[in-house]
């Protein structure tokens, strides 16, 4: 009985010393490393918790360029009642429509189609974005169903494509997840909320003990010292052939329902298919379109442009039959970059000379204006 007392004091001694020992390290990197563990950032900024549309920008945050409004969109802050003598668009969509964080407003495809739109006919236009980066489908009709459709806009538009492709392969953006959670929006939503439930401001006891672990500057230490010597993640392969085109049915009735609600606020509903970077369509690959393929290649694996080719075909063509059917307009965009020099820096986001010129955004913003004028049987702009 001696022996054991003294193993079990011998081991809580080990373990209280080992406890030190780590508390110790901690604090010691926590002193010598800037932890920016709860830092708000470019890379993080868009995924704030939002209890409708599962994520959104972080508002107040700013690049400088771009300021994020008190909703969460970005840009200047927008009054709900809109201004006498004014016509107003609402941008739903993913980073695409958002554009990038280092441009002003003047170069990101809302303003120069607010820009388009004034110098149609000299009216006032103002263009409210309300995409966001990881933007779907289903957290367009949450934002515009909960809060966009109270902005009395005259027109809806969404700029929409590859993140909603993803339900047509059984590999989701990670190995494990259903793609459905992806783009769906109790899908999103659960796991937003799974970290940080709103109403008691906790998550559960093993999620706030991952948090804790992941939080730790001792734990990110060790993760990139022998991160290098861990066997990696092998690439996704994304399906060489998409067999059930009929997964995209979600996505195709979201933008249904969009219409329908702004048709019942007085509004015109248009959907866009997004520009991206066609493998099968771009006549001569150059240096810079290879570098553009690279960062999606990198991140997704080397199938995803050649699947992406797949699925914007499908995307649009069951757009299209479904505006057909219920009386809106869906513009197709896919290839409308298709011979422009370098317009894209992946495989879909827009490249720009600086932080106040985007050629490629400009010409997909005055192909928009022109849709949306000529739905409304305005002049359209020269």
């Amino acid at each position: 009985m001696k022996r054991l007392c003294s193993s079990l004091h011998t081991l809580a001694l080990f373990v209280f010393i080992a406890l030190l020992l780590i508390l110790f390290l901690e604090v010691i990197l926590r002193t010598v490393t800037r932890d920016k563990g709860k830092d708000i950032h470019v890379g993080n900024f868009a995924y704030a918790y939002h209890p409708w549309a599962a994520s959104r920008a972080t508002p107040g945050f700013s690049t400088g360029p771009m300021t994020i409004n008190k909703y969460g969109w970005r840009g200047k802050e927008h009054d709900r009642k809109k201004p006498a003598g004014t016509r107003r668009v609402l941008l739903l969509g993913d980073s695409v429509a958002f554009s990038s964080p280092e441009l002003h407003e003047e170069a990101i495809i809302a303003g120069y189609l607010q820009a388009a739109l004034t110098e149609s006919d000299g009216q006032v236009w103002e263009v409210i974005n309300m995409a966001v980066p990881g933007g779907t489908g289903a957290k367009a009709l949450a934002t515009l169903a909960h809060e966009g459709i109270h902005f009395e806009p005259d027109v809806v538009v969404a700029l929409n494509g590859a993140n909603d492709l993803v339900p047509l392969t059984n590999i989701g953006p990670n190995v494990g997840i259903d793609p459905f959670s992806f783009v769906a929006w109790d899908g999103v939503h659960s796991q937003m909320q799974r970290l940080l439930d709103p109403r008691t401001g906790r998550g559960t006891a093993a999620d706030n003990l991952t948090i804790l672990v992941q939080e730790s500057a001792l734990y990110r230490y060790m993760s990139k010292s022998f991160s290098k010597w861990l066997p990696k993640r092998p690439p996704q392969e994304w399906p060489a052939v998409i067999n059930h085109p009929e997964m995209l049915q979600p996505f195709i009735d979201g933008q249904i329902a969009i219409h329908y609600l702004a048709r019942g606020a007085g509004a015109v509903f248009i959907h866009y298919v997004q520009p991206y970077l066609s493998l099968r369509h771009r006549k001569r690959l150059d240096a810079a379109d290879r570098d553009a393929l690279k960062v999606h290649e990198t991140a997704f694996g080397a199938t995803y442009p050649a699947f992406i080719d797949q699925g914007f075909p499908i995307l649009r063509d069951k757009m299209q039959e479904a505006a057909q059917l219920h009386g809106f307009k869906c513009v197709d965009l896919s290839l409308l970059l298709i011979d422009e020099e370098h317009p894209f820096s992946d495989t879909v986001h827009t490249t720009y000379a600086s932080s106040t010129e985007s050629a490629p955004n400009k010409k997909i913003a005055r192909a928009m204006a022109d849709a949306i004028l000529s739905a409304l049987g305005l002049p359209r702009a020269s």
